[in-house]
């Protein structure tokens, strides 16, 4: 840079000429002078030229950086166009599922329109079906008062029936008994006779008859029947078997009595005469269980006449004709009204048809003592 005064070069360093005393001479002065040298066109149009410049530079940053928000809206825009591409993709799917649906309602909708008309008729069924129940109802109606009409007469006619069955049985029953005028004494006390099974203190095993006295439980035997004995089974009518036990008893009348271990349901007990109703001449019934270990099934019935009441070794007895076999003792001598009158007991050795009958009066006195143990 030279001086404006003299010409000289400047120090760079101070700005000041060297040779001159001009102190003023500066580059900031020398530059000064050059610009105030420049016409004002020139001026303007550099000024105008720094303005373009400026105003290119401005407007390339703005270039740029718009173009940076250009091209992130495209990003954007194309991110929206494949959502809006899928969407469209989407709505294609779903308008096609909505086409199916509706075909489907629309089947629906005709299956509905028959399923009414199946309602229809089913209603109509139904209808005529009320009626028919109806008429149905009212022939039950009619056939009811003809049902009771009926039963009317089926019980009065029952009743008739009923009345002339027992005339038939009471006429069945009359030639029954004249045909055999035993057995309907042996039928009215065959349920009261009993088999009785011993097992005696020797270990042999006896059977002999008894009688049922009560519905208590207490059978009427024979002393010489029960006699040592340690257990006693009693077989009744019905087949069926119970354990008894010895209660009381005399030797010299021969009469023992037994009383069943436990309670026994549907127990007949025998209807009982007297002695004081004994007469000689009357028929003799002897009905037990003779031979029981060889012959099974019902007692069995041997008829005979009272030959004589008389006393032996100072005791009353019914002497009788009736046959009398082992197994009968401790059972029921019967007069012919089916009465106990005695229990046959033994018979004379040598003599046929010679036997003896307890009378049920003695009997009676060790029942009513058995009983009397009770109390």
């Amino acid at each position: 840079m030279k001086c404006l005064k003299c010409g000289n070069d400047i120090n760079e360093v101070t700005g000041l000429c060297s040779e001159c005393d001009n102190t003023e001479a500066t580059a900031f002065s020398q530059k000064k002078c050059f610009l105030s040298g420049l016409s004002s066109v020139t001026k303007a149009m550099m000024a105008l030229s720094v303005c373009l410049v400026l105003g290119l530079g401005f407007l390339t940053f703005f270039f740029f950086d718009l173009k940076g928000d250009f091209n992130d809206l495209s990003e954007q825009l194309k991110a929206a166009n494949e959502t809006i591409e899928n969407n469209q993709d989407n709505i294609r799917m779903l308008n096609a599922e909505l086409l199916v649906k509706e075909n489907e309602i629309y089947e629906l909708t005709g299956d509905l329109s028959s399923l009414s008309g199946s309602v229809r008729d089913i209603n109509s069924d139904i209808a005529m079906l009320d009626k028919s129940i109806d008429d149905i109802d009212s022939s039950l109606s009619d056939t009811s008062g003809q049902i009771d009409s009926l039963k009317g007469e089926l019980d009065q006619t029952t009743a008739q029936s009923t009345e002339l069955q027992k005339q038939i049985a009471d006429i069945n029953r009359a030639i029954v008994d004249s045909a055999s005028p035993y057995l309907a004494a042996y039928n009215k006390a065959r349920q009261s006779i009993v088999n009785i099974v011993i097992r005696k203190k020797d270990g042999w095993t006896y059977a002999g008859s008894g009688i049922i006295a009560n519905t208590a439980g207490y059978v009427i035997t024979n002393y010489h029947v029960a006699e040592n004995g340690q257990v006693f089974t009693v077989h009744l009518d019905d087949g069926t078997q119970h354990r008894a036990s010895f209660v009381t008893g005399n030797k010299d009348r021969d009469v023992a009595i037994l009383k069943f271990n436990d309670p026994v349901e549907g127990l007949v007990p025998a209807s009982f005469g007297s002695i004081e109703n004994v007469h000689v001449g009357d028929a003799a019934l002897a009905l037990g269980y003779p031979a029981s270990f060889r012959l099974d099934g019902d007692p069995t019935l041997t008829v005979g006449f009272v030959s004589a009441l008389r006393d032996y070794d100072d005791l009353p007895w019914i002497q009788i004709d009736t046959v009398l076999n082992p197994g009968n003792s401790g059972g029921a001598l019967l007069n012919q009204d089916g009465d106990v009158i005695g229990i046959p007991t033994f018979g004379l050795g040598g003599y046929e048809d010679l036997n003896f009958a307890v009378p049920i009066d003695a009997a009676f006195e060790y029942l009513e003592k058995a009983l009397s143990y009770e109390k």
